[in-house]
């Protein structure tokens, strides 16, 4: 390998191996994929955010969807896709503006803070349509404009027992 191509290859390396591992973090525990790939890519390869992660987070989940389906509960689906359409819309509107400049990088740092914060927090938010609707438009602008939009979601379901 040519001198010259090694620094043309190191982001992609670099970004790589983080999608790696954050897919796998992803799959042992539920969630963890953004949190380890939007910072370093905001950091290495600003310009592939928020597209590259937000892609390969979808198909993270879809995977996750069809290996787990018995687990999802139908019924919530049609308020949190509602708030996460709306959300998403959002995001498009602030991603215009931000998208290939510094701010960038510093909401994904606040979106990667305000994610722990929640998790940390151990908030217990019981699940209703309106809370469904909240979380999926919390988790619509956080994921489209950084790949983490679990987070909001994850708050409500993190007391419900699985099969």
């Amino acid at each position: 390998m040519p001198a010259t191509l090694l620094p043309e290859l190191t982001p992609w390396l670099v970004c790589a191996v983080t999608v790696f591992l954050g897919t796998v973090v992803q799959r042992l525990s539920g969630a963890g994929y953004g949190m380890f790939a939007a910072p370093v890519m905001a950091l290495v390869a600003p310009e592939w955010l928020p597209g590259t992660v937000v892609l390969v987070g979808f198909l993270i989940g879809a995977g996750s969807l069809l290996n787990a389906r018995d687990a999802v509960q139908w019924r919530d689906l049609p308020p949190g896709f509602a708030g996460r359409i709306l959300g998403a819309s959002i995001a498009a509107y602030i991603a215009a503006a931000v998208v290939g400049t510094d701010a960038l990088a510093i909401i994904v740092g606040f979106a990667v803070l305000f994610a722990v914060a929640l998790t940390v927090l151990g908030l217990t938010v019981p699940i209703s349509g309106g809370s469904l609707f909240v979380a999926g438009g919390v988790g619509g602008v956080m994921g489209t404009l950084t790949g983490i939009g679990a987070p909001p979601m994850a708050i409500l379901y993190a007391n419900v027992e699985t099969r």
